[in-house]
């Protein structure tokens, strides 16, 4: 982000009369650090573009985890009816 034209600024405010120079210089320095650090539109786009990618791995992640519990569903309901066979022959 470029950087302001704090001169011009300054004489801005001192143009309409209701700040010194030396007040009318240290608002604008004031508002320059104070928005210094604030994201651009850049910065932005960067980190939109990190948190699709983050929420994309995330998607593949949970599908992968319904993945597995669906076969640890399936292995318990197997052993379920294994062990009722089991106890069936028994008795």
């Amino acid at each position: 982000m470029p950087q302001p034209d704090t001169l011009k600024q300054s004489k801005q405010l001192q143009r309409g009369g209701a700040f010194t120079s030396e007040q009318a210089e240290l608002i604008t320095n004031a508002l320059v650090e104070a928005t210094s650090h604030l994201a651009t539109k850049d910065d932005l786009a960067v980190l939109k573009g990190e948190l699709y990618s983050s929420m994309k791995d995330l998607r593949v992640e949970m599908k992968e985890m319904q993945y597995g519990m669906i076969k640890a569903m399936l292995l318990i309901v197997s052993l379920a009816l294994a062990l009722d066979v089991a106890i069936s022959q028994l008795l």
